[in-house]
């Protein structure tokens, strides 16, 4: 079982990178610019590895891998500028769902939220409340596929010995919560904006961005907000957005000022790395100052 589990999928990240197949990286952590590669970028040991109840090691790597050999082909059409198709479009939604879902931020996500509901809820009261307290808190937060109580029960005291979810529950919670985002984005209106020889999309290590519409915090906004603007950068060539309920979609062809705005928007979220073809343009795009002045225009 492979030890270093990609985030971004090399593949992915070849879509950002040169002619000599590189990626320029901008560390926002460490303040430092680097050129790298895809094997070395977007990478962390054991982020997919669980125990299932019989304690064997398994990987969610080999079920986003089958993704993404899917996908690819999906990418590598709108690349050339051809207009997608419904199969495009579901894949696409599929992808973007569990690219979502299996970034550190949102793992570390579920592992909080393990943390902080066994803190308040879990501690000092019976298994069955627990349990009950458990599926309630999911509920609010928006999990719909709820696991059953019988498969919580055996989690409980790892959950109160170690604060921690047990890897098979992450792991399942990833999993069912990805399926309902993929049927909901399944759902949604897409636009797609191109590049063209204008520019280039660039990406970060979260590249599905939630947009709050005016009036709505980033710390509520969800994928179901109505106004929600969901942004994915495919390659620097392309960009999709998920918008609300609807089955058109919209093909936007290259600007400069639209491939800037998406640029700073996206560069504007990241937290960690902001990854793109060229030494000049994440530069840029890691500049404060030029990202503001973009976002305004």
């Amino acid at each position: 079982m492979d030890k270093r589990n990609h985030y971004l999928a090399q593949r992915y990240l070849r879509g950002f990178a040169d002619a000599e197949d590189r990626i320029w990286v901008f560390d926002r952590r460490t303040g430092k610019l680097r050129r790298d590669t895809p094997l070395n970028t977007g990478v962390e040991t054991h982020l997919y590895r669980f125990e299932d109840a019989a304690g064997q090691v398994h990987s969610l790597e080999a079920f986003f891998t089958s993704i993404e050999t899917k996908t690819w082909p999906t990418i590598e059409r709108l690349d050339k500028g051809l207009d997608p198709t419904e199969e495009d479009r579901a894949i696409l939604a599929i992808y973007t769902a569990f690219q979502f879902m299996r970034t550190p931020l949102q793992q570390r996500a579920i592992e909080r939220f393990a943390h902080d509901l066994t803190a308040a809820e879990i501690d000092g009261v019976s298994d069955t409340e627990a349990v009950s307290n458990i599926r309630e808190a999911m509920r609010a937060s928006g999990v719909e596929d709820l696991p059953s109580e019988e498969s919580l029960r055996p989690m409980l005291p790892e959950l109160r010995a170690g604060y921690q979810l047990p890897s098979r529950g992450r792991a399942r919670i990833t999993l069912s919560t990805g399926t309902k985002l993929a049927n909901l984005l399944g759902r949604m209106t897409m636009h797609f904006s191109y590049a063209g020889d204008v520019g280039a999309f660039i990406t970060t290590e979260s590249p599905v961005l939630l947009v709050p519409p005016p009036g709505v915090g980033l710390e509520t906004v969800s994928f179901s907000t109505p106004g929600a603007m969901k942004i994915v950068p495919l390659s620097q060539r392309v960009l999709v957005m998920f918008l609300d309920i609807g089955d058109e979609f919209g093909i936007f062809p290259p600007t400069r000022e639209r491939v800037d705005f998406m640029n700073a928007t996206v560069a504007a979220s990241a937290r960690h790395l902001i990854i793109g073809p060229s030494e000049e343009l994440v530069r840029e795009m890691s500049d404060e100052a030029v990202l503001m002045k973009k976002l305004d225009g």
